[in-house]
């Protein structure tokens, strides 16, 4: 007797049934043969993540190379969505903002923070000569860093100090850098908080 062949092998000849027509929990993955169905047997924004059940697929079930970065849209990857691997492993966010004209109240998020998250180090690359320049990290009310010396152009400097107390951001926080100096203008540069994401 020849096999049966499964039920949803893709047909290229037809294109009858749709998304619609097919009941909720009627197809089950061992229903499909594996290779059976391709890329290209799946129209556009035919699966939605909300379809797919958590822990639904693995690490090790994503060909390499399968996902190339030209197909993840902006923002959809975020650190907020990056699990932690154990209580003791982080994955690190770099925060950086780049100060080309300096002011004492640069907001790099403005009650807007995306994720709640812990600065562990500010470093700031000095892009100018500022006459006693100083860059400062805040949440918008209290100092989280001390003043670090920003006057030297190329000499890096960072965070000598971070207060524990003001140094996690909540999600729609705030984080404000505060230049100051002799001319405050002249305090530019590269500043990049490394930072953490937390519960």
């Amino acid at each position: 007797m020849p096999r049966t062949p499964s039920i949803f092998k893709p047909d290229p000849n037809i294109d009858a049934v749709c998304a619609n027509d097919i009941m909720t929990g009627a197809i089950e993955s061992r229903h499909i043969a594996n290779e059976e169905i391709e890329n290209k047997h799946l129209a556009d924004d035919a699966v939605d993540t909300d379809q797919i059940a958590d822990d639904a697929v693995d690490t090790d079930q994503i060909a390499d190379s399968a996902v190339e970065a030209a197909q993840v849209a902006d923002g959809v990857l975020l650190p907020i969505k990056a699990a932690n691997v154990t209580s003791n492993v982080a994955i690190p966010v770099a925060i950086t903002y780049d100060v080309t004209t300096g002011a004492a109240d640069i907001k790099i998020f403005n009650a807007d923070a995306p994720f709640k998250f812990e600065i562990l180090d500010v470093i700031v690359q000095p892009r100018g000569a500022s006459t006693n320049g100083t860059i400062k990290i805040t949440n918008g009310t209290n100092d989280i860093t001390n003043a670090m010396v920003c006057a030297v152009d190329q000499t890096m400097v960072r965070a000598g100090t971070i207060d524990n107390a003001y140094s996690t951001i909540a999600a729609s926080g705030t984080l404000q850098i505060v230049c100051a100096g002799d001319t405050p203008a002249n305090t530019i540069g590269l500043v990049t908080v490394i930072a953490q994401r937390v519960a």
